[in-house]
């Protein structure tokens, strides 16, 4: 699993920026669905090969690949889209909602992914999966989005160099020289190594080998994570906006961390859910923050290097975290990977809240 993870991030590495400057240049929603048809497309062929039990350790890992670079390029599109068409008063509230779509997945997707497996064996879980691709696929042909290369196009042309090159090179400055974005990135890198890749290869290993699980009981799991993050979106639409956002993300970050390595500790099974629920609390707080604060100190002419950077953070990183995790379980065995991954979190969060007081007030 660790393996497959990390040939599926290898596309960020290498095509996420080019994707960015190409987002800010060309029609997004374009863009969106060339990236959503290549999903649907690599779905389909897995789909297929297990239906002719063809598939092979081989071609799983081609179709990650392929499957990877459709995120590389598809990732800072979507990311960047929503600042450009709503007001920056209303942005929190425009991601949490957006988060929203994304929450009601993580609860609905691993228990009826989870359903399907037992019903229908892996075959129909993949087949499902293709079915929604191509959904989303026609949800966004109607879509009409700002045309940001002719918005402004002699503006862009000063604040832009024309070669991609030269607008990589730019956007990276940009975030090089903005403490606060800079700072922010550093905490998604953190997080992919210490906290999504261990979520991702660890977490299921502990509900199969520590409280020996089943596939459905395994995936009610994640679906008490993606209930917390319903409720945390619930609470941050209430809210509406918030004062020092810095110093609230520094403290979600805490809380992840302590839910990880909790979840390591645990041998109850319905203390685990609990843990997952409040987890997913966090986690909600954290992505909708981290966005956020990103795209509210982005000048919109470089929203798509900088959701492009975000990607790369995050989703490149995350294949390494997942392979690190997987070392460390072998090496050091699970609960204590948890614990000191966890730990490393808390230890990130709390080291920046006492040495960084500009990122409290962000």
């Amino acid at each position: 699993a660790g393996r497959i993870t990390f040939v599926l991030g290898i596309p960020v590495l290498f095509f996420a920026l080019q994707a960015g400057a190409l987002a800010d240049r060309v029609d997004r929603r374009l863009l969106m669905i060339v990236t959503q048809s290549g999903a649907a497309v690599v779905s389909l062929a897995l789909t297929l090969l297990l239906f002719a039990d063809a598939l092979t350790y081989e071609l799983t890992l081609l179709l990650a690949f392929m499957l990877g670079v459709s995120l590389a390029f598809g990732t800072p599109v979507r990311l960047s889209t929503i600042p450009t068409v709503v007001p920056e008063k209303t942005l929190m509230n425009a991601i949490v909602l957006n988060g929203f779509a994304q929450n009601i997945s993580s609860i609905i997707g691993p228990a009826l992914g989870g359903f399907v497996i037992r019903t229908w064996d892996v075959k129909g879980a993949f087949l499902m999966s293709t079915v929604v691709y191509v959904v989303g696929v026609l949800f966004l042909v109607p879509m009409r989005l700002p045309n940001i290369a002719a918005d402004g196009a002699a503006a862009s042309q000063r604040k832009r160099p024309p070669r991609e090159k030269g607008a990589i090179k730019e956007g990276l400055r940009f975030i090089i020289g903005h403490a606060g974005i800079r700072g922010l990135f550093l905490f998604l890198a953190i997080a992919a190594i210490f906290l999504v890749g261990p979520y991702g290869v660890l977490v299921p290993q502990v509900a199969r080998i520590r409280l020996h699980r089943d596939v459905l009981e395994a995936s009610l799991m994640f679906t008490a994570l993606g209930a917390g993050t319903i409720v945390s979106t619930i609470v941050q639409a209430s809210l509406g906006d918030l004062r020092r956002k810095g110093a609230a993300f520094l403290i979600v970050c805490s809380c992840c961390g302590a839910m990880l390595a909790s979840v390591g500790i645990s041998t109850s099974y319905p203390f685990t859910i609990f843990l997952m629920f409040v987890w997913g609390i966090a986690g909600g707080f954290f992505m909708n923050l981290i966005q956020t604060l990103i795209q509210s100190n982005t000048p919109r002419e470089y929203l798509g290097r900088v959701a492009s950077v975000q990607t790369l953070a995050m989703q490149g990183v995350t294949p390494l975290g997942a392979l690190i995790a997987g070392w460390g379980a072998d090496t050091f065995q699970i609960m204590p990977w948890l614990i000191f991954s966890g730990t490393c979190m808390v230890g990130s969060a709390v080291l920046v809240a006492v040495t960084q007081p500009a990122f409290r007030r962000l």
